[in-house]
């Protein structure tokens, strides 16, 4: 059994910041014992912008890959290949965000052209 999950879930589960949250979403998590909580792209995109937001979390891309890979560690969780390859990414290129990274895995794996005024995105298509 595949579990989806929603954005407000990771966030409880990477900062605690709501400890009530935090525990029902350890709680769920664990309730579905041995299914597969899928990290949809569109949630990691969302993910990013949250927690590096200044006025919410304001995370470092470097803190928010960590906390990722220590999600991701767990048996439970899974992202789509191309997310961990954009993860790959955006962890050591400070230019670009996650979905810029995620946008330039899916062209190039698809052997498409990108189209953007973004140089530096340009310039990882090269």
């Amino acid at each position: 059994m595949v579990i989806y999950t929603d954005t407000n879930v990771i966030v409880r589960l990477i900062t605690g910041d709501d400890q009530e949250q935090r525990r029902l979403a350890v709680a769920a998590v664990n309730r579905y014992g041995s299914a597969e909580v899928f990290v949809s792209d569109v949630v990691l995109a969302e993910l990013f912008y949250v927690l590096a937001n200044p006025r919410q979390y304001a995370m470092s891309r470097i803190d928010i890959c960590g906390a990722l890979d220590g999600l991701l560690g767990t048996p439970q969780f899974s992202i789509s290949p191309e997310a961990r390859a954009a993860l790959m990414i955006v962890a050591d290129n400070k230019k670009l965000d996650f979905t810029d990274c995620l946008l330039s895995v899916y062209a190039n794996g698809q052997k498409k052209k990108l189209l953007s005024f973004d140089q530096d995105l340009i310039k990882l298509m090269k």
